[in-house]
């Protein structure tokens, strides 16, 4: 059974955030067609330092006094990009002809380190294996599409044609194995 708890927390966080988007429209009156192009990148990195410090007094039978002194580093990364692009052109009044791509990048780091308090100098300074570890994530995503559509009277006939490709890889670690 608890008795008595005291436990102090404090947390302290750094993050920074760049981000952009380019994006470029054109139509083509002669030609009846147009073209959008568009660009995304975002970089984002937060470190997250959370200290726990808790002192405990438990009664069962006997008196048993527990402390806990930690501190937890979380780093995130992220990187992430994207290119899209999409046109398209009138053949005549009954077939249009579309396309588009969308090609999106991404790498994200997440890293957790757990620190023992060193009773000698006060200071974290021990790393605690069995709460320290992380994982990591790259890949990329391709989408590619055709359509054509055909108006014949008040019918419109689109048929398309998609493509999808994407590839990830996780990679994860930890102190303890």
């Amino acid at each position: 059974m608890l008795n008595n708890s005291i436990n102090a927390q404090d947390k302290k966080s750094i993050e920074n955030t760049y981000e952009y988007q380019l994006n470029y429209n054109r139509t083509f009156k002669k030609k009846n067609g147009g073209l959008l192009i568009s660009h995304s990148f975002t970089l984002n990195n937060m470190n997250d330092n959370f200290q726990n410090d808790a002192f405990s007094t438990f009664f069962k039978g006997t008196v048993q006094t527990t402390e806990l002194n930690q501190l937890r580093n979380q780093s995130n990364d992220n990187l992430n990009s994207g290119l899209f692009f999409s046109g398209n052109r009138k053949l005549n009044k009954k077939v249009n002809f579309r396309f588009s791509n969308s090609f999106y990048v991404f790498k994200n780091n997440n890293i957790i380190r757990t620190y023992d308090l060193n009773p000698l100098t006060g200071q974290y300074e021990f790393l605690n294996a069995g709460l320290s570890n992380g994982l990591e994530r790259n890949g990329l995503n391709n989408i590619a599409g055709l359509t054509s559509d055909l108006s014949i009277k008040k019918l419109t006939i689109s048929p398309y044609r998609c493509y999808n490709s994407r590839e990830v890889r996780y990679s994860r670690w930890s102190s303890n194995y």
